[in-house]
């Protein structure tokens, strides 16, 4: 689901739920009235309304800064981290039932960060982000490894567990309507118990992004399943329908390798989630209930005006330290969200096209198949997929899957160490390869004096409607841009 926040995210806005679009999935049309000029939605319509039924993700859509919020695509995946603690007790738990239940606590706790109403800057080929969080001893690390189609894989270390995702959304613009199908992966393991659990996401459809309040619904199945022992979870996100009746409750329940249920589950995807034994176990007594995840109390920060909790906050956070330590690719460095964090939204929007534009450069110089630095493309052995040939036979075999190559921390924590030792700056600890050098996700290669030139002259209207003149940047003027 973290693949669904950072996708989503692009289309959301207010949450108040208008009436739903039709009720079959894949009903194209345009929106009955027009959108108020300026707003949202009408700036929208003018960029992708010639693209009914198509993926806006594969059409190289470029929006101006003031429609997003000051984070990356990869920061935001970094929130589901606040709730990792759930996993570390998921790898204590002695029942596999038990464990399944706080497996799937963690997996929806992710959702609740979703009702947002600012997309997220589209990751740049190569670029990274590492989070820690000291309290839970958790190392949080992505990178962007492919760009047509997008593709970010990542990686996290916990007490007790590791889990490792990849996502390559893919959606479908429906008209008034935007629905996500996450093409996601997600895998939990535990090296005490020795399993490994696989899970899927449900589908998404923002409602209302062009006409009306925006809103968000989840429905479908999200399915678990312990690939170690045969355990289950089958949850269901119900649909709101036409009059947003139960907007975000889930049921469903955890079966042992025979089918069984064992236990319920209940809640909803923004607040809580509880479970109930339906049986006698090794860790619960039939009838017990017990809540396994609820959102953080008084976490929003109040009046942020991106809806911001304290934790997504802390993303952001650039210290001295952090400073010398992180590699020239990390989200933080980025031009665009640094200037939109200040408030400076044409800056921001120059910034962003500037890095759009080399980015293009970059894929015309390089030519050659890009090679991720921190990750490599290799199967999953025990998971296994279908896959329709091209004369449309069905075949199955290991799922393919972005995995950590390691280094990263290793290469992170042995120079902050050499550096201390000998009483130099850290200046840098994590060095990418001269490859990646100068490229657009290099976020130290930017110099104002440097990349401007004054080739064209851009006229741009930024929030407040105020036409502003820009003569030292190189960007497009198009507001498609070519996929990487």
């Amino acid at each position: 689901m973290y693949l669904v926040k950072s996708t989503l995210s692009w289309m959301s806005g207010s949450t108040t739920p208008e009436p739903s679009p039709a009720e079959s999935n894949n009903e194209v049309k345009a929106p009955e009235g027009k959108p108020e000029e300026g707003s949202f939605g009408s700036a929208l319509w003018k960029i992708i309304g010639s693209n009914l039924g198509g993926d806006v993700l594969r059409i190289g859509v470029s929006l101006p800064s003031w429609m997003y919020e000051p984070l990356s695509s990869l920061q935001r995946q970094a929130e589901m981290v606040e709730y990792g603690h759930i996993l570390t007790k998921a790898s204590k738990c002695a029942d596999p039932l038990n464990r399944m239940a706080h497996v799937f606590g963690f997996a929806v706790s992710g959702y609740s960060a979703t009702k947002r109403v600012k997309p997220t800057f589209n990751p740049l080929l190569g670029e990274t982000f590492e989070y820690v969080d000291k309290q839970s001893n958790t190392k949080f690390f992505t990178e962007q490894v492919s760009h047509h189609p997008p593709i970010s894989a990542l990686h996290v270390e916990g007490e007790g567990y590791r889990f490792l995702q990849n996502s390559s959304p893919k959606t479908k613009f429906l008209g008034n309507a935007i629905d996500i199908i996450t093409q996601g992966n997600s895998h939990v393991y535990f090296p005490q118990s020795n399993e490994h659990i696989h899970y899927e996401n449900p589908c998404t459809r923002c409602n209302s992004i062009i006409i009306g309040s925006r809103w968000i619904e989840h429905f479908g199945q999200l399915n678990f399943k312990n690939l170690t022992n045969g355990v289950t979870c089958s949850i269901e996100f119900r649909k709101a329908g036409l009059f947003q009746g139960p907007q975000f409750d889930i049921t469903g329940f955890v079966c042992d390798k025979d089918g069984r249920q064992c236990i319920k589950i209940e809640g909803r995807w923004d607040e809580f989630v509880t479970m109930e034994w339906l049986v006698d176990s090794l860790e619960g007594k039939k009838g017990e209930k017990k809540e396994v995840w609820r959102i953080t109390a008084n976490n929003f920060i109040s009046g942020d005006q991106y809806g911001f909790s304290k934790f997504t906050s802390s993303l952001n956070t650039l210290d001295d330290e952090l400073d010398t330590i992180l590699p020239p690719t990390d989200s933080r460095r980025r031009l665009d969200r640094m200037n939109l964090e200040k408030g400076k939204t044409y800056v921001a929007t120059t910034w962003k096209r500037t890095m759009e534009e080399r980015q293009r450069n970059d894929r015309r110089i390089r030519k050659e198949h890009w090679v991720p630095v921190w990750f490599k493309e290799d199967v999953i052995d025990d998971c296994f997929v279908e896959t329709t040939n091209e004369d449309g036979t069905v075949s199955k075999g290991p799922m393919k899957f972005w995995r950590y190559v390691g280094n990263y921390w290793e290469q992170r924590d042995q120079q902050v160490k050499t550096s201390v030792q000998e009483g130099l700056d850290f200046a840098q600890a994590i060095q990418i390869p001269g490859y990646v050098r100068g490229l657009a996700c290099d976020f130290t290669s930017y110099e104002s004096k440097s990349t401007a030139t004054t080739e064209t002259n851009i006229t741009d209207t930024d929030s407040d409607g105020e036409n502003k003149t820009n003569s030292s940047a190189t960007f497009s003027t198009t507001t498609t841009t070519t996929n990487n």
